[in-house]
């Protein structure tokens, strides 16, 4: 048996020098097991306090998701009607690229300097949706707005076009249900126009309220916020589903790290823990420490060494909250917009004169500190009810600012303004004696 002999020092250093870094290389694969298992432990251990047994046993069930609000409950309704449903959005999808491909000429059109009508067209478009539509209102409770590309949006500003008001309030009741930020704004605008009555006002001020895509402000349970975070993720999580996370990892057939995989569920609990501060400035700073906090940690345990391939920081840039925050800022920004338009036409329509003061809204029933722009200050606000037609002036922010974005972010109330508003927009309300409401006999009798 041939055995190694270290006849002198040299020998021995010689083995020393080859041997050690083995040994190292095996210590260290060791420790990184060690805590790789220890991080897994602790990713199981915390789900078990948050997720109750039967759902991390059945992730995928749906009869237990449907109980923490992940799947929608179809109730009793037939295979056929969902079938019938599902073709009538699909219809109503399809029929959408073509409002899209008439508004993009028409965009074209003003930019060079033509003329061209759409509407004429986008009636006949809108006529041949009407069978789908029959079939999405027959039952209301499955529309969700997927699928259908703003349709609807943009069938609520055809009629408010056309100043057809009562088809623009029956053409919002849908529209409220497809996943847009711009229909805000476009019923802010539409409250500008004179010849609205007070009935389709008040439904519209109801429709907003009771309208899920207005609850950016109401936010959920931070247990049930926390819930659907994880149900989201919990195969990943759990170590089970290695290949993808939110489909933003390289495919791979090799596991995640305990470490990483428990820095990902922290991060998760804390950005559900600020539910109900999300749409404010507060909350924004909130999710950059948060955030800060959430990269130091990840990827920085010994474990995420025998990660293959070695993932790094940027592969979880796409858990970021940061651009979410700022959307909801200034998605709630514009809801309190639109509920201001909703309300000083209302309170037109009632009075018979627009407000002279925002505070003056409180006597309709208006809470005047849901005026407010996105640094917490009163939007700018103008009577001219002493004009020939009565008019009034609504701006989205307390001071008008030029479009332009601040270059840097800074404490400043300027530099929170123009980040998170992002454009300054003015609306000019038109009185109920308008010129275009004036009749020629009331011309012709000097009224």
């Amino acid at each position: 048996m041939n055995t190694i002999q270290l006849t002198n020092d040299r020998d021995r250093v010689l083995f020393a020098v080859t041997l050690v870094p083995v040994l190292l290389l095996v210590a260290f694969v060791a420790i990184a097991a060690i805590e790789w298992s220890r991080n897994d432990a602790a990713v199981h251990a915390k789900l078990r306090e948050l997720v109750p047994q039967e759902v991390l046993n059945q992730p995928t069930n749906p009869n237990v998701l449907k109980q923490y609000g992940m799947t929608v409950d179809r109730g009793d309704i037939d295979q056929a009607t969902l079938v019938r449903h599902a073709q009538a959005t699909r219809a109503i999808g399809l029929l959408s690229y073509e409002v899209d491909y008439l508004q993009s000429l028409e965009g074209d059109a003003v930019s060079y300097g033509f003329e061209f009508d759409s509407l004429p067209r986008l009636a006949e478009i809108y006529q041949r949706a009407e069978p789908a539509i029959e079939v999405i209102r027959s039952h209301l409770e499955l529309f969700h707005g997927t699928g259908t590309h703003d349709f609807f949006r943009s069938k609520f500003n055809y009629h408010i076009r056309q100043r057809d008001f009562e088809q623009a309030t029956e053409s919002l009741k849908l529209a409220l249900r497809e996943a847009n930020t711009a229909i805000d704004v476009d019923i802010a605008s539409a409250m500008t126009q004179s010849g609205w009555k007070i009935d389709q006002i008040e439904t519209i001020e109801r429709l907003f309220a009771e309208s899920s895509a207005s609850g950016v402000e109401t936010e959920r349970d931070p247990q049930m916020e926390t819930m659907g975070a994880v149900l989201y993720s919990i195969e990943w999580l759990q170590g089970d589903q290695p290949t993808r996370y939110h489909n933003n990892y390289e495919t791979s057939p090799y596991p995640v790290a305990g470490s990483t995989r428990f820095a990902v569920l922290q991060f998760q609990i804390d950005a559900a823990s600020m539910v109900g501060d999300r749409a404010t400035i507060a909350g924004l700073k909130k999710q950059w420490q948060l955030e800060e906090k959430f990269y130091e940690t990840l990827n920085h345990n010994i474990d995420t060494a025998l990660q293959i391939p070695f993932y790094n920081v940027d592969d979880a840039r796409h858990l970021r909250r940061r651009p979410n925050i700022e959307w909801r800022i200034r998605l709630a920004n514009n809801k309190r917009f639109a509920k201001t338009a909703i309300a000083i036409r209302k309170f037109e329509l009632l009075r018979g004169h627009f407000p002279e003061s925002i505070s003056q809204l409180s006597g309709i029933g208006f809470s005047p500190s849901e005026a407010v722009d996105v640094t917490g200050q009163t939007f700018k606000y103008q009577d001219q009810d002493q004009s020939p037609s009565g008019a009034a002036i609504l701006g989205n922010s307390s001071e008008g600012f030029d479009g332009q974005r601040a270059i840097a972010w800074n404490e400043t109330t300027e530099s929170w303004r123009r980040n998170l508003t992002v454009e300054y927009t003015e609306l000019f309300f038109a009185g109920s004696r308008s010129e275009s409401d004036v009749s020629p006999s009331d011309e012709a009798s000097g009224q």
